[in-house]
Formats: C-alpha cells, structure tokens, sequence
C-alpha cells in the first residue's frame, strides 16, 4: 500500500485511474451519496462483499505453492488502493492529493484493508485444493481443519469492515449535508 501510495503520488498524473473508478462506482450505485448513514452504509458494505468472496472463496478453493489465493486478492486491494490514494483517483476525490503520511489513519480505507487481510489470514489454511509443483491440483493433504481461532478472526475482519464501513457512510454523508 504505501509503496503503491509513494509512485502514485510522486510518479503518477493526478487523476490517472478517475474514470475507471467512476464506472465501478457507478456500478455499485456509490457515485451518488445517499439521505441516509445507514443507507450509504448498506451500498458501501455491499460493494466490498465482492472482494470479501473472493478472499473466502478463493482461499477454501486453492492454494498455489502454499500461498492461499485469498492473499492475492489482498495484495491486488492493496496495491490498487495505494495507487488510488496517490493519484487521488476517487470518483468522490479528496479535496486535494494526499501525501503520504499518517493522516490517512483518519480515512476509513486502511481499516478495510486491515479487514481484508484478517479474512485473508483467517482462511490462510481453508483451501481444499493446493498446486505443489508444477503438476494440476490435488487435495490438500492434510485436509483443511476449521479451528475456533480462525472463526473468531474472521468475524473479527467482517466486524472491522462494517464498522470501517460506516464511518464511511457517515463521512460521506455528512460532507453532502454539510456541503447543501
């Protein structure tokens, strides 16, 4: 993340990936804010149960060299927000570009990304199938096991992103309504 942020920020345009924000926005009904936290809340927390899938999903279906395929996903969200934050290519952008600092603890995405990766981490040894070399997927061997603690940190990831989520849709909500 804060690698993609710095070459994002020194190295790219302002702006660079706008529009291919605004279409997924547009996508997900989020280019517009809406009356209400909760009903800004439920589109925002909508729109990340794709990725949220993807992490559960992915990581119960396959692991490629002991990596769980959940983990790509995480790294995919993490670099792709980085760059983001450094182009400032929001279809809601910031009012100006955000270097790289610790201010960006006061936004709600890192919290979505500490989220995705306590998914990722949780289900880290869920995959029912694994590529160990350059041969075609077999059964995980031994199969997976589904212990307390990775329950535990899994509600806790989707408990951190509701709530990163709200905050969110109460920020959104609140500019539209302190900006009318």
């Amino acid at each position: 993340l804060i690698l993609a942020w710095i070459i994002g920020y020194y190295l790219l345009p302002e702006g660079l990936f706008r529009s291919g924000a605004e279409a997924h926005m547009a996508r997900a009904a989020l280019d517009t804010a809406s009356r209400s936290v909760f009903e800004e809340w439920t589109k925002i927390f909508q729109a990340n149960l794709v990725p949220v899938l993807i992490i559960i999903l992915g990581s119960l279906l396959i692991r490629v060299y002991g990596i769980p395929f959940g983990y790509i996903v995480v790294l995919y969200n993490l670099a792709l927000y980085g760059l983001y934050i450094g182009t400032n290519s929001f279809a809601i952008p910031y009012p100006e570009r955000m270097a790289p600092s610790f201010a960006i603890l006061q936004r709600s995405g890192p919290y979505e990304m500490i989220a995705l990766m306590l998914l990722a981490a949780a289900t880290c040894s869920w995959a029912f199938f694994e590529i160990k070399s350059n041969s075609n997927p077999g059964r995980a061997i031994p199969p997976p096991r589904f212990k307390v603690q990775e329950v535990i940190t899994l509600l806790l990831g989707i408990s951190l992103l509701l709530a990163a989520n709200y905050v969110e849709a109460y920020m959104i909500v609140s500019s539209v309504s302190n900006g009318s």
